[in-house]
């Protein structure tokens, strides 16, 4: 990588193997400015590395890939629009986070608190984990997942911040302060995901107030962990079953014809109520008032399953197999339409989709490459009506239109031509 910790550093150099590549660090000599200038090695040579220390002092985003400060603050002035253009139809959120970013980037945050603390509640599939995956990649982010429902016996909690000394598992990191631990060692903000954090027993609630209200949290062996770089997202489908509940009754009721268009009104107000009802039952108001902001995610309508059929299929040019064997992927509209009658479901969300698409598409691929060893063509999907039956077509690449309509950045039609065009 272009830098490194010096911690990390250390570790390297002093584990580097036998006698031929052992460079043992002696001393290190003109540290200025951040940068690691010569090393005094073991067998009295000079070298000068290319790698940086990144000071305690660095910024709360500091790009991995490139440290120019001017495009770390394109990156972050940009993220809210780069996210949208692969999650739909939740901007509240995406907005809401990513203003939060500007904040902490531009010094106006307050110095003992995260970067924010928020809870995502809605139905499965609709990008929940999806917005925190994409804000921590796009900013070099350490990303962390904890599964919350293995967190529902009282005594689990020691799990988060390791055991105290003399009991069981006391010489293991906690599954929430070791992460932190060592990114405030290596000067990396991360992005914590706590997944379903409903289904987690109360007593860790208590745990993650003293992280919300002071940014700080003592682990079982004494030492503190730093959440000033890091940004808590939490997720949860509380109310979701009986809202749809709901949502069924008021149907069967009102079938179809007049009065629908005020029966789906009421079902938005009343999903709304019965899941703040189900938040407010779940977490204490103190927990809830430590929130930087609670947010319902939107199911995905049928336009919305369309664009995430189109983001499936465009994310098969970053596979492993496209650039080994030069293939390019499109679908047609017949496909695309029949990809949205069979892979629709509004209480699963994308999930159905992207399952559809693995077996009709993907496998279908592979059996081409293994048997017969396609390579340097463009492979669109097509719907046969009078069969019944998905098929796939190969076409020159010459003549491939890959689709590029829902957002000019999905995919760079520099990746998917083929050589020499």
């Amino acid at each position: 990588r272009p830098w490194v910790g010096y911690a990390e550093l250390m570790f390297i150099l002093k584990n580097m193997g036998d006698d031929d590549t052992s460079y043992i660090l002696d001393r290190i000599m003109d540290f200025e400015d951040g940068y690691l200038s010569k090393l005094t090695l073991e067998k009295g040579a000079e070298w000068t590395p290319h790698l940086k220390i990144v000071p305690k002092t660095s910024k709360q985003f500091k790009d991995a890939a490139n440290d120019n400060s001017t495009t770390r603050r394109e990156k972050i002035m940009n993220l809210s629009e780069d996210i949208k253009s692969v999650v739909f139809d939740q901007d509240e959120p995406i907005d809401e986070i990513c203003r939060a970013i500007k904040q902490a980037e531009a010094g106006m945050k307050e110095a003992d608190s995260t970067l924010g603390n928020y809870l995502l509640n809605g139905p499965t599939g609709v990008g929940k984990t999806e917005i925190a995956k994409q804000i921590s990649s796009r900013l070099g982010m350490d990303f962390v997942r904890i599964d919350m429902s293995e967190f529902m016996d009282k005594h689990t909690v020691s799990k988060l911040i390791s055991a105290p000394p003399g009991y069981v598992g006391h010489d293991t990191a906690g599954q929430l302060t070791g992460p932190v631990q060592k990114a405030n060692e290596e000067g990396r903000p991360v992005l914590v995901l706590m997944d379903e954090v409903d289904k987690a027993h109360p007593k860790v609630f208590d745990v993650l107030l003293q992280v919300m209200d002071h940014a700080t949290l003592t682990d079982g062996k004494g030492k503190k962990a730093d959440f000033r770089k890091v940004l808590l997202v939490m997720t949860s489908n509380l109310g979701e079953h009986a809202a749809a509940m709901h949502k069924q009754e008021q149907k069967q009721k009102n079938p179809m014809g007049f009065g629908r268009e005020r029966v789906d009104e009421y079902n938005d107000a009343a999903t709304e109520s019965i899941q703040n009802q189900a938040v407010n039952a779940t977490f204490s108001p103190e927990f809830r008032n430590r929130l930087d902001g609670i947010f319902r995610l939107n199911p995905l309508s049928e336009a919305t399953i369309m664009k995430v059929a189109k983001k499936f299929v465009n994310e098969m040019h970053d596979l492993p197999a496209a650039k080994m064997y030069n293939l390019t992927f499109g679908v047609s509209e017949t496909a695309l339409d029949k990809f949205v009658e069979d892979g629709y479901d509004q209480a699963m969300g994308a999930r159905p989709m992207k399952r559809l698409i693995m077996k009709e598409f993907r496998h279908k691929v592979t059996d081409l490459i293994l048997e017969e060893g396609v390579s340097n063509v463009h492979i669109e999907i097509d719907y046969d009506v009078k069969a019944g039956k998905y098929k796939l077509e190969r076409k020159a690449q010459q003549g491939a239109v890959l689709l590029l309509d829902f957002h000019k950045d999905v995919v760079n039609e520099a990746q998917v031509a083929s050589p020499g065009l």
